[in-house]
C-alpha cells in the first residue's frame, strides 16, 4: 500500500473530528504517537483520561477542569492535544502554561519529542524552541510560565494550564481572559492539577464550577494503574484501593510503583494527590493557611531591611532551606523567595544566597563577577540585616559569619520549643499579616501539609510531626528570632530601639567566632 500523504492523513483526522468518533481519535493517537490513553473509568464518580481528551479535541466545552492524580498523564495529554490540534487545524494558536518553570519545561519535553520523531509532525514543523513552535499550516504552540508577565499578552484559541494549585489566584484571573475564538476554532481554557491544598485554587474553582460554567473531569490512580496480578495486589497496601479490580483497570502506571508511593506517603497526601479526594485540614499545624489569601505576587522593597532565615539540611528529604523576608511598616511579613536545596555544602549555599540577592535586585549586577566576589563582599553583607539560624551547628554558623554575614540565633531553650513558636504564625495567618510569593513553592506546599502527630486511635496531638517541616521550621526560626515571645520577662522588639539593643539575657545573641 502506498504511503498516505500528510494531507490525506489530515483529512482522516478531520473526518474523525466531524463524526465525533472517539474510537477513531484513540486509534489515531495510538498509531501516530504510541500513546494508549486510558479510556475506562473505575471509580463510580470519575471519568477516564480519554474522556477528557475527547472533550477538548471535539470542542465540547469552553472551560474545563481536570482533577487528576500524580503521574496521571495530565502534562502528556496536554502535549498530545497541542500536537494534534496544531496538525489538524490551520492557524491554530495554543498556549500551554506551566504554573512553574519546571512544569513548563516538562510539557515542552513531551511536545518536542513528538515533533521530532512522529513522522506526520516532523514534516510540518518549521521551527521549534521552548518559547514557540511554528507549523507550515500557520499553527503555533507557545510554552509559557505562569506569571503575570507570561500570561498577559497572548490571545490564542486554546489555553492549557498545568498544576493550577501552584499558581497565584491573580495570575489565574489573567489566564481566564486569554482564550479567543477565531474562525472554526473555538476558544477553550483547560485547567488541570492534582489536589494539594484544602483551600487552594483547585478547590475554589471546583466549588464555583457550576456558576463559572466549567466542566469538571476527575480521575485517580485507579484509572491510570496498569493491570496487575490479583494475588500480589491482595498482599499489598494498594489492595484497599484496588478492592479486587486488578484485571479491570487498563492504565499504564506500574502496580509496584503505586504500592511504593502509597507506602511512602501519609494517608491524607495519598487520598488528595493520588485518589483525587479533597485535601483534609484535619490535624494540620496551620489549618488557617489559605493559598488564595496567603500566596501573592510580591515586589521587593530595595530600600527596606532584608532578613534571611535558614533551616540546615543536606540529605535527601532533609533539604537546606533559606527564606528571604521583609516586613512592611504595618508589620506584615513578606516571604519574597526561597532556596530549597539538597546535597550542597555551606559555601555553595552561601553562593546561592548571593546569586539570589543579585536576582532580587538587592545587589547591583555590576557586583556580580564571581572572580571579584571577595572584593565586593561588603555589597552583599550590607544588604542582609540579619541571618537567623538554629544554634545547634556552630560550625555552619561560623562559615556564614566568616563570609561577613551577621548571624543571629535564638538560644533560649524555652523559646526554641516548637509549640512556643507556632501561635504567632497562626495569628498572623488568621490576621492576614503574612504573605508568600508564588516563588516560595516548597515552603507553601509544606505549609499546607505540615501535620501534627497522630495517636494510635486516630486523634492528633498538639505536637508537629517531623515530616514536611523544612519550610515551616525555617519560618519558625524567623519568628522566634525577630519576634521572640515575651516569656518570663524576655524583651520584645517593641521595647528596643534597634536589633543591636537586644540583650543576650533576652535569648538573642550574635554568634562571634
Amino acid at each position: 500500500m502506498d504511503k498516505l500523504s500528510n494531507e490525506e492523513i489530515r483529512a482522516i483526522l478531520r473526518n474523525i473530528y466531524e463524526k465525533r468518533s472517539s474510537e477513531g481519535l484513540w486509534v489515531f493517537i495510538k498509531d501516530h504517537f504510541g500513546l494508549e490513553i486510558p479510556r475506562k473509568k473505575i471509580c463510580p464518580d470519575h471519568d477516564s483520561p480519554f474522556d477528557f481528551v475527547c472533550a477538548v479535541f471535539f470542542q465540547e466545552y469552553a472551560n474545563i477542569i481536570a482533577v487528576a492524580n500524580r503521574n496521571g498523564g495530565k502534562t502528556m495529554n496536554f502535549a498530545a492535544l497541542d500536537a494534534v490540534n496544531s496538525y489538524m487545524w490551520d492557524d491554530c494558536e495554543t498556549a500551554t502554561i506551566g504554573a512553574i518553570e519546571m512544569q513548563a519545561k516538562r510539557c515542552y519535553r513531551y511536545f518536542a519529542r513528538w515533533i521530532r520523531v512522529v513522522p506526520i509532525l516532523v514534516e510540518t514543523v518549521i521551527a521549534s524552541l521552548q518559547s514557540m513552535t511554528s507549523f507550515k499550516n500557520g499553527s503555533i504552540v507557545e510554552i509559557l510560565i505562569g506569571t503575570l508577565a507570561g500570561v498577559n499578552a497572548p490571545h490564542p484559541q486554546k489555553v492549557f494550564v498545568d498544576e493550577i494549585e501552584l499558581m497565584g489566584w491573580n495570575v489565574l484571573q489573567e489566564v481566564f481572559s486569554m482564550a479567543a475564538s477565531k474562525g472554526d476554532i473555538d476558544a477553550a481554557t483547560i485547567l488541570t492539577s492534582s489536589r494539594k491544598f484544602a483551600n487552594g485554587p483547585m478547590e475554589r474553582l471546583l466549588e464555583e464550577s457550576i456558576k463559572r460554567n466549567i466542566k469538571v473531569f476527575r480521575w485517580c490512580i485507579m484509572e491510570t494503574v496498569a493491570k496487575h496480578d490479583p494475588d500480589i495486589c491482595r498482599k499489598s497496601i494498594f489492595h484497599e484501593d484496588c478492592q479486587g479490580r486488578c484485571l479491570e483497570v487498563e492504565g499504564y502506571y506500574p502496580h509496584k510503583d503505586a504500592v511504593a508511593a502509597k507506602g511512602r506517603l501519609d494517608d491524607d497526601t495519598w487520598d488528595s494527590q493520588w485518589r483525587s479526594k479533597k485535601a483534609s485540614t484535619k490535624g494540620l499545624v496551620y489549618p488557617g493557611f489559605d493559598p488564595l489569601v496567603h500566596i501573592q505576587i510580591t515586589t521587593p522593597d530595595l530600600h527596606a531591611p532584608l532578613y534571611l532565615a535558614e533551616d540546615f539540611g543536606f540529605a535527601e528529604g532533609h533539604a537546606n532551606v533559606v527564606g528571604f523576608f521583609q516586613v512592611t511598616p504595618s508589620g506584615k511579613k513578606i516571604m519574597l523567595d526561597e532556596i530549597w536545596i539538597e546535597g550542597k555544602i555551606d559555601d555553595e549555599i552561601i553562593d546561592m544566597v548571593e546569586e539570589k540577592l543579585l536576582e532580587l535586585g538587592f545587589v547591583d549586577q555590576k557586583f556580580a563577577d564571581p572572580e571579584k566576589r571577595e572584593e565586593y563582599q561588603y555589597q552583599f553583607n550590607a544588604k542582609v540585616e540579619a541571618w537567623y539560624c538554629p544554634p545547634e551547628e556552630p560550625s555552619k554558623i561560623k562559615i556564614r559569619n566568616d563570609r561577613g554575614y551577621r548571624i543571629l540565633t535564638q538560644n533560649d531553650p524555652t523559646i526554641r520549643k516548637i509549640v512556643v513558636g507556632l501561635p504567632p504564625i497562626r495569628k498572623d495567618l488568621k490576621d492576614r499579616m503574612i504573605v508568600f510569593d508564588p516563588k516560595c513553592i516548597m515552603t507553601t506546599w509544606e505549609m499546607g501539609k505540615y501535620s501534627n502527630k497522630k495517636r494510635a486511635d486516630g486523634t492528633f496531638l498538639n505536637e508537629p510531626d517531623k515530616k514536611l517541616d523544612n519550610g515551616p521550621d525555617m519560618l519558625r526560626y524567623f519568628y522566634i528570632n525577630k519576634y521572640p515571645p515575651d516569656l518570663a520577662g524576655h524583651f520584645t522588639p517593641d521595647r528596643m530601639e534597634s536589633m543591636d539593643d537586644r540583650p543576650i539575657t533576652g535569648g538573642i545573641r550574635d554568634m562571634d567566632f
